[in-house]
């Protein structure tokens, strides 16, 4: 994408304020220190020269003395962005925009300010950490985190405002860190660590890249290399990894394709490794070896396949919440000191990190359980329905 520049304008006949790009786009002043621009019109425009429009506009906007042109007393002018809309004149009121804009901090430094609704309480340090790697690969640096209630029921409104390197950038480039931080903050808007559904729609997305400088959780899990699909052992082992979070309360994602670095106890993402010689078909194989060794059939199963762009594969596995009346999940097959034992089942379950066997006392009482509801007569229907 060409850059395009903008200046400040103002309009003494109609003591108007004004922003005009290159391209005869023209950014109206919406009062209340608001520029409201659509993203057609704005994604263009270099970061320098909006920067310098503002700190134009603020030597008519705000307190700035003219001679100085010091920025330090002026209100934050701010731009907000939305995807379609009026493009000569909006505001903020009245038309949605996105959740961030650009502004220009009161010490005159352009900012990004992106403002993310959650529903789960999370602890500022937590916030402060999972934005530090990605922040770094975008040149970028955190100023401040701040987060307020915003009803009764815990959604809580999470605001994250950063610095943003402007050397040949564009307000495009500023925009995808906002929506790359966006989608980072709501992998974790779920009771159970990370939001699965989230992680999913980054993964079929091919930016699994988002994920890097995170931990490994209860619901995710990854692995540097592919499964030997051509190896009785590895089958046994996808299917095991896969059951793992069949039978764990929350379900979960197995990624193929990143590697992890062990740090302050914890299995971290440093980056990506795609499988070189992977088949375009493995999603297919995967899911064959998983349907024919773990039983019952896991629900809503996705396997996805996705290119990356440096080469090779990254494979993905989703397994949803199970149906706690379909639990256990067993695998046929086991591998006891290394040795495969066909005829042996193995029932694990995802807990945190790791995985945790599921003890003789627990899988008698499911039998028991299954047992009584038989002779009552009171079968769950998907039961009744194999």
């Amino acid at each position: 994408m060409a850059l395009c520049q903008v200046r400040f304008r103002f309009s003494r006949r109609d003591y108007d304020y004004f922003l005009v790009t290159s391209a005869g786009d023209v950014i109206r002043y919406g009062g209340n220190g608001e520029f409201v621009a659509s993203r057609e019109i704005a994604d263009p425009i270099s970061l320098a020269s909006l920067k310098r429009a503002l700190l134009d506009a603020a030597l008519y906007h705000g307190d700035v003395d003219p001679m100085g042109a010091d920025p330090a007393n002026h209100e934050p002018l701010v731009i907000f962005l939305l995807t379609n809309g009026p493009h000569d004149y909006a505001h903020e009121d009245v038309i949605p925009t996105l959740g961030y804009a650009l502004y220009l901090s009161r010490s005159g430094s352009l900012a990004l300010s992106v403002h993310v609704h959650l529903e789960v309480r999370l602890a500022e340090a937590d916030v402060r950490s999972a934005l530090t790697h990605l922040l770094q690969r975008h040149r970028s640096t955190l100023l401040d985190v701040a987060h307020e209630p915003m009803d009764e029921f815990g959604l809580v409104e999470w605001t994250i405002r950063v610095s943003v390197e402007r050397r040949g950038r564009s307000v495009a480039d500023a925009c995808g860190i906002a929506e790359d931080i966006t989608k980072l903050l709501r992998l974790f808007d779920d009771v159970c660590s990370i939001d699965s559904s989230s992680l999913w729609d980054l993964v079929s997305t091919g930016r699994v890249d988002i994920l890097i400088g995170q931990s490994e959780s209860a619901t995710l899990e990854v692995k540097s290399q592919g499964y030997d699909l051509n190896s009785e052992a590895h089958r046994i082992e996808l299917s095991q990894d896969v059951s793992r979070f069949a039978n764990a309360e929350c379900g979960g994602v197995l990624i193929i394709g990143l590697r992890t670095q062990r740090r302050s106890g914890q299995d971290v993402i440093v980056k990506l490794a795609p499988m070189l010689n992977a088949q375009a078909n493995i999603a297919q194989r995967y899911r064959s070896i998983i349907d024919k060794r773990v039983y019952p059939p896991i629900e809503s199963l996705e396997i996805v396949q996705v290119g990356v762009d440096s080469g090779g594969w990254i494979v993905a596995v989703k397994v949803p919440p199970q149906p706690e009346e379909l639990k256990p999940f067993i695998v046929q097959g086991a591998v006891v000191r290394g040795v495969v034992e066909a005829a042996f089942i193995s029932i694990v379950r995802r807990r945190d990190e790791g995985s945790i066997p599921i003890s003789g006392p627990a899988i008698h009482s499911w039998l028991s359980a299954g047992r009584a509801l038989m002779r009552a007569g009171r079968l769950p229907d998907r039961q009744r329905e194999r």
